[in-house]
């Protein structure tokens, strides 16, 4: 976690030296596309081969090879939004706030839930929000008390 909370702190160091990192990014996905793919599809490799070696080291939850490159893309997209509500403001970049790095580290340390036991996925047999699944049976323990996630 550290290495990629680091990665992080570094991408947003690199955007001021060279503010017109994502301008020039957005726009080469539609004025030179192979060239856009390419570069995103290295990066997305790259990224995913150091998460798969975390794993491997035992330092990453048991996520399957699928289930990373959605993480490296949620990630990708995170640092991505972040950077153009953070970093940017008129004239150029700027640091960004002590709280956008304290919160992306959390959430890549400890998640967002207290407890993934509570999710269950709508239309896959599993409880919506409502305690009902896809039959409409409620998959609630009654002997749980509710709480707001």
């Amino acid at each position: 976690a550290a290495q990629d909370i680091a990665r992080c702190e570094a991408f947003f160091a690199f955007l001021q030296g060279c503010p017109e990192y994502l301008r020039i990014l957005n726009e080469a996905e539609f004025f030179a596309p192979i060239a856009y793919e390419a570069l995103m599809a290295m990066i997305s490799r790259g990224y995913l081969h150091v998460l798969q070696r975390a794993r491997r080291r035992g330092a990453l939850a048991s996520y399957s090879d699928a289930e990373l490159e959605v993480i490296v893309q949620t990630l990708l997209g995170a640092r991505a939004y972040l950077s153009r509500r953070y970093a940017y403001a008129e004239g150029g970049t700027h640091a960004v706030p002590e709280r956008v790095l304290t919160a992306y580290a959390k959430l890549v340390t400890e998640g967002l839930f207290r407890t993934a036991a509570e999710y269950r996925c709508p239309g896959r047999g599993e409880a919506d929000a409502g305690g009902r699944g896809a039959t409409g049976e409620s998959g609630r323990d009654p002997a749980r008390t509710s709480r707001n996630a």
